[in-house]
């Protein structure tokens, strides 16, 4: 709709504003309050831009670790009555983001925590999958990785199940095997 009005406001030197908005088929009451919101545009971009400039000033004030509650907050404080939303609006057009700081004790650290009693981790506990190599069977495996001999088996199954699939046979039952 604006971008019509704009158009009508650019061709209304050239053509009356009757015939244009009868052919783009907008109502002749729309293009005139689209023409009489233009100072309340200005107006409120104007409010914007000073109300971006103080949330900017309280930002570096707040050596960049503030977001976009505290800064909310500390506007109210202020005595500026604003929207969460549009604070939020106005960081996020200005750029204006919070550090993020580092925590004082990392969680995943059982030494960082020592009233807490962690118990020490087990040595040798189970098959390390981390490290282990992909080695992948025929082309199309995106991800299997196994531990060497376990589940031959299933994976005998599986492989015959595809193989069947293949050449549009159907799947081999195999005993001992529900699935």
């Amino acid at each position: 709709m604006s971008e019509l009005c704009w158009f009508i406001h650019a061709e209304k030197a050239n053509y009356p504003i009757t015939l244009l908005c009868c052919v783009l088929r907008v109502a002749r009451s729309s293009y005139y309050a689209w023409r009489e919101g233009e100072a309340a545009r200005r107006a409120r971009q104007a409010a914007d831009d000073a109300l971006a400039h103080e949330i900017t000033v309280l930002h570096l004030a707040s050596r960049r670790t503030y977001g976009v509650p505290r800064i909310h907050a500390e506007l109210r404080r202020h005595g500026r009555r604003v929207n969460r939303k549009r604070v939020a609006r106005l960081m996020q057009m200005c750029c204006v983001t919070r550090m993020r700081t580092a925590k004082r004790f990392p969680a995943s650290h059982p030494a960082s925590h020592p009233d807490f009693g962690w118990p020490e981790p087990k040595s040798g506990a189970g098959i390390d999958v981390t490290n282990m190599p992909y080695v992948p069977e025929r082309p199309g495996d995106i991800c299997q990785t196994r531990a060497p001999g376990a589940g031959d088996q299933i994976d005998g199954r599986i492989r015959d199940n595809w193989a069947a699939t293949q050449n549009n046979i159907r799947p081999v039952a195999h005993p001992g095997f529900s699935g």
